[in-house]
């Protein structure tokens, strides 16, 4: 169980700092507990998430040490190859559902790859293409930004060192 002041990350929302942990009754009529959460990155927003909940995921920041380790074995991981671009953006959404780390950094590897390949032919990335990176990149660079202390600007020079891109 998590503790107050506690940072964590909330599902897709990112990272949050738990305000509180409460009782509460909402809709179904029974009192649960309930985390308080805070988004970093959005003011004047409040989140009760229920402690026990299954739908969405709460789980602790990674430690400067596990980013480091998660971006250093990372080079060795392949791109996600499909052709077909249904099968492909099927893929990349259910990655940021699933909000594995692991996944995410491949990602964005995957998809810095795809972009500078394309640039360099005088391409762009597929606006879904796009969408998808930028969403890994904020569920991924908030909570790098948090631990290791880096600005968002310098974030993607950071990964794209780690990760041999």
């Amino acid at each position: 169980m998590f503790k107050i002041n506690d940072y964590v990350i909330y599902g897709m929302t990112g990272v949050c700092k738990i305000i509180d942990i409460e009782n509460k009754t909402f809709g179904d009529g029974q009192e649960k507990l309930y985390y308080v959460l805070k988004p970093v990155y959005t003011s004047n927003s409040k989140i009760f998430a229920p402690a026990d909940s299954e739908k969405v995921r709460i789980r602790k920041l990674l430690s400067s040490d596990e980013i480091y380790a998660l971006t250093l074995i990372t080079p060795d991981e392949k791109v996600i190859a499909i052709k077909d671009d249904r099968l492909r953006n099927d893929k990349y959404s259910v990655t940021l559902k699933n909000g594995n780390i692991t996944e995410l950094v491949k990602l964005l590897k995957t998809l810095y790859f795809q972009r500078d390949e394309l640039n360099s032919s005088g391409k762009k990335l597929q606006k879904f293409g796009e969408k998808i990176m930028k969403e890994a990149e904020k569920m991924l660079y908030e909570e790098f930004a948090v631990v290791i202390n880096l600005k968002a600007t310098q974030l993607e020079s950071f990964l794209k060192g780690q990760i041999n891109l």
